[in-house]
């Protein structure tokens, strides 16, 4: 059996299943095909130069500090690990 990504229902136990017991994934082409679209506008946003919360500014009291598009990446991958908590199974 598997955990159907559709793009409209997820569930805490499903997120669970998939995290901690290897539970396989099928994503469908609808929710693939919306994350792309999502995708495509986000890096439009950034393209055309508007601040974009969190992605090409700071947070919080660094909202207001631009950051430049060759550290955008940087950024997020920061903003991702700073998030993970201390006892993740990521570190084990």
């Amino acid at each position: 059996m598997s955990i159907v990504i559709d793009g409209e229902k997820l569930n805490i136990s499903d997120v669970v299943k998939v995290s901690f017991e290897r539970e396989r994934v099928e994503v469908l082409s609808d929710a693939e095909s919306s994350v792309n679209r999502s995708n495509q506008y986000l890096n439009e946003l950034i393209e055309s130069d508007k601040a974009v919360y969190g992605v090409n500014t700071g947070v919080g009291e660094l909202a207001g500090v631009r950051v430049e598009r060759d550290k955008i990446r940087e950024l997020q991958l920061a903003l991702f690990f700073l998030h993970l908590p201390s006892n993740s199974f990521f570190g084990k």
